[in-house]
């Protein structure tokens, strides 16, 4: 059974962390990798966190802290977001979507029908399929990652640059006035593909990501055609200084 003083500590770290390698537990808590494991199974039982391959994330509140949280944290802004989007995005025939929320979020505004749609976004995938049951649906095939529910990986960017697309949608992890960026390599990785296969390219990004830098650049602001966002415009006072295409206002 697992120690009560130490369950106590593992859930504050795993509440304050939200995800966690086995490793990183082991050493924050001064145990054994072994010992950690055991006590995320009886965690996990108790649905206080779920395993992952090496790690576990927490869950909130009885939802996971993943693509279904995020997808509803700044719920408000990100419908704003893709209200802009449906009147800015240019005319296309073909778009990729990456499988961020605030790209899900601009997919269930825009007219999809006789569209082809690419994307690694599994929740983006069923959303479309869904509610566009005329659209021309296509998953960028890779390893699954469950957490993300996205197809990640060598893979999945190969099969990116053996397309074309008119235009591309993505978010990010963090903005800054040097660029984008994304908090694993293969993540920033995927980016640079769809970016360079895409004729148009399209940031929507909410107002929490600027100035928030994350490790792994994908790419400088001035590689997008378009940035769309709610930022305040005294946020994007030095984005615009920079002479970038952004809309923040219907």
């Amino acid at each position: 059974m697992i120690d009560i003083n130490r369950r106590q500590q593992l859930i504050a770290y795993m509440k304050e962390k939200r995800k966690a390698t086995v490793s990183e537990i082991a050493q924050h808590l001064y145990i054994s990798e072994a010992t950690v494991r055991r006590d995320l199974n009886d965690l996990e039982k108790v649905k206080i966190v779920r395993r992952i391959h090496g790690a576990a994330v927490y869950i909130d509140d009885g939802e996971e802290v993943s693509t279904d949280v995020r997808e509803t944290r700044n719920k408000k802004e990100k419908e704003i977001i893709s209200r802009m989007a449906v009147h800015h995005i240019p005319a296309f025939q073909t778009l990729f979507l990456d499988n961020s929320t605030t790209a899900l979020y601009v997919a269930k505004a825009l007219e999809l029908s006789d569209k082809n749609i690419f994307t690694n976004g599994i929740k983006i995938l069923n959303e479309i399929g869904k509610n566009s049951p005329k659209a021309f649906l296509y998953i960028l095939g890779g390893k699954v990652d469950y957490s993300i529910q996205a197809t990640v990986g060598p893979t999945t960017i190969d099969a990116i640059y053996r397309h074309r697309f008119d235009v591309c949608v993505m978010s990010c992890a963090g903005i800054t006035t040097t660029g984008t960026y994304e908090y694993s390599d293969i993540s920033a990785m995927l980016k640079k593909a769809a970016l360079t296969a895409s004729s148009y390219k399209v940031l929507v990004v909410d107002a929490s990501k600027f100035n928030k830098p994350a490790t792994f650049q994908s790419a400088t602001l001035q590689e997008y055609d378009l940035i769309i966002t709610d930022a305040s415009d005294e946020q994007l006072t030095p984005y615009r200084a920079m002479g970038l295409n952004i809309i923040n206002k219907k």
